[in-house]
């Protein structure tokens, strides 16, 4: 039976120095797990760090005090490096059994430490043996409990439904930190590298990966829910070639920047992560730079912003307390950040990503982002699908803030005018991923663009015989003489619907077809349009389409139901665009 013993000269010298001597069929190992001042790792990064060099074979038996520290009996280090053992794969026994040595029984152990869970767990024992003959008994009369009988698939399911590892107590909001980090791992575990390059992770993430409370997260999915290396997902996001990406979280230089930095090059994107977060700024002196930066980065195609930018962002407040909420919310650094780039432009495609999984956060930046990602929490995504799931919001939302990217120089052209304003708004939250949501904004967004041609021209022109003048002093603005409207008799006796206008010195024919009806709204906006504007008689005849569809399909259900962005777009650049220029 091979036995380990690992202590920090903190057992009697009988016990551990068996290994000088033998015992039969016992063959026994010692180790020292001594972490010395001048290491200044913490803990848990010690253990893993010593465990690793150590832990290189498996054993039938591991035996170790209670506690590491020989200064300190209560400490109970020996429970959490008994823990790292049970947890983490890469140390070999996970499923061997373990002897406490302690002079204290469990009640009392239990009592003075929650590690003390532990010690109810399979396969885990306690006893006061200090000496070599009483541990050998000990040994002797436990042997078909320990030989060849390894943690069973079922007593380590119990396992980890007894024992309970609590988050690190070094974060200042442990769920936001911990969803920050716990991101950074899982994806650079799932995601492919464009390079040979290992991942870059700052310490607090290398410390993160080496704490008790990771190991434990991570042995609570099961073996199917890792990727392994061979099987990594891409990382490639499709249609953003060549699109700017700029990027403010501070979980950038943490190592969140590496493994967006490695999707982003796999994608052909170009990626601008903001990486100036000084812990001396003020909120205001960082919230100043940041805006700098994106001045200097105004053509970007997608803004990715996290909400928490700041340690003063961290600050409890009352969350039972509306006004708190809105009050604190409003002037995270984040959001305070989404609203100088909206405000900039509204067409600025900003997508949140951040560990908030918080309603009123959703609530506070739904007017200005075109997508909202929260981060991958392991309180409730446990699964290669899940993990797969939140990657894809992801790329859907940088899809459609790189496809929606045009926006911004439209929007800088309507200049906060009723309809358009609401028109490019819409288009800004279209979702072409979602045919039904795409289909309704498409309508809201035709409806808003025809309402503000008819009016536009309603407001400025009236027919005068045939003559278009102007309104209110009747000035002479275009001459009609020459415009003529195609109209088509609706089935069942219904009123003839437009079709189609030319400018003609010829009467066109067939003439029961064509009519000059200068008393309707449609001869007067096809006038305005075709004789002040000199806008082509294709894109007057498309207008026409427009009313129709607005007329026919949106409000009676009639016509084509299809509604395309490209057809909008091309109206407002052919249509709009002169009347703008007129104003």
């Amino acid at each position: 039976m091979n036995i380990l013993i690992l202590h920090n000269n903190n057992l009697p010298l009988s016990i551990r120095t068996l290994f000088n001597r033998d015992q039969e069929d016992l063959v026994f190992r010692s180790e020292v797990i001594n972490k010395r001042e001048s290491d200044k790792d913490e803990y848990d990064t010690f253990l893993d760090k010593v465990l690793l060099s150590k832990m290189d074979q498996e054993y039938e038996l591991i035996i170790l005090p209670i506690s590491l520290n020989e200064l300190n009996p209560i400490e109970y280090s020996g429970l959490r490096c008994a823990a790292h053992i049970r947890l983490d794969k890469r140390f070999k026994n996970v499923r061997t059994p373990i002897l406490f040595l302690a002079p204290e029984g469990i009640e009392e152990v239990m009592r003075l430490s929650k590690m003390g869970e532990f010690l109810l767990t399979p396969s885990v024992f306690i006893s006061s043996c200090n000496t070599k003959e009483s541990l050998l008994a000990w040994i002797e009369e436990k042997r078909l409990q320990i030989e060849g009988n390894r943690v069973s698939d079922i007593d380590y399911e119990t396992f980890l439904d007894r024992f309970e590892v609590k988050p690190p107590i070094n974060f200042a909001d442990a769920h936001h930190s911990i969803t920050n980090i716990w991101t950074i791992l899982r994806w650079n575990e799932m995601l492919q590298r464009t390079d040979s390059a290992d991942p870059f992770l700052s310490e607090d993430v290398k410390d993160f990966s080496c704490s008790l409370y990771y190991k434990w997260l991570q042995a609570q999915q099961s073996a199917r829910e890792h990727f392994r290396p061979k099987k990594r997902e891409t990382s490639f996001i499709g249609i953003i070639s060549d699109k700017k990406i700029v990027h403010i979280d501070d979980d950038v230089n943490r190592g969140l920047g590496d493994v967006l930095e490695n999707v982003f090059r796999s994608s052909k994107a170009n990626y601008f992560p903001y990486k100036d977060f000084d812990s001396t700024y003020t909120q205001e002196e960082l919230e100043t730079r940041i805006k700098a930066f994106i001045d200097e980065n105004d053509d970007a195609d997608c803004y990715l912003v996290d909400l928490r930018l700041h340690e003063t962002d961290n600050i409890p407040f009352d969350e039972n307390n509306d006004e708190a909420i809105k009050d604190v919310v409003k002037n995270f650094t984040g959001h305070r950040i989404a609203r100088y780039i909206y405000e900039k432009n509204p067409g600025n495609q900003i997508v949140i990503f951040t560990a908030s999984n918080k309603i009123w956060n959703y609530v506070a930046a739904e007017k200005y982002f075109s997508g909202y990602v929260i981060k991958e929490d392991p309180g409730y995504i446990m699964t290669k699908a899940g993990s797969r799931s939140v990657f894809l919001d992801f790329a859907n939302a940088i899809q459609k803030a790189c496809r929606n990217s045009w926006l911004k120089s439209y929007f800088q052209r309507c200049d906060g005018r009723p309809y358009l304003e609401d028109f490019f708004e819409i288009l800004r939250q279209d979702d072409e991923n979602s045919a039904k949501i795409h289909d309704i904004n498409m309508r809201s967004a035709a409806l808003n663009l025809i309402v503000f041609i008819e009016s536009s021209i309603k407001e400025r022109f009236r027919m005068d015989g045939m003559r278009v003048v102007k309104v209110p002093n009747g000035e002479l603005a275009g001459d009609a003489s020459h415009v003529y409207i195609r109209s088509e008799q609706v089935p069942n006796g219904g009123k003839a619907t437009p079709r189609e206008m030319t400018v003609s010195d010829l009467y066109p024919t067939p003439r029961n077809e064509w009519f000059q009806a200068t008393g309707t709204d449609i001869f007067l906006l096809c006038a305005a349009l075709s004789q002040v504007f000199e806008i082509s008689t294709e894109n007057v005849n498309k207008v026409i389409e427009l009313k129709n569809i607005r007329n026919l399909s949106i409000a009676h259900g009639h016509g084509p139901q299809k509604i395309e962005l490209k057809f909008l777009v091309t109206i407002f650049d052919n249509v709009v665009q002169p009347l703008l220029a007129s104003i």
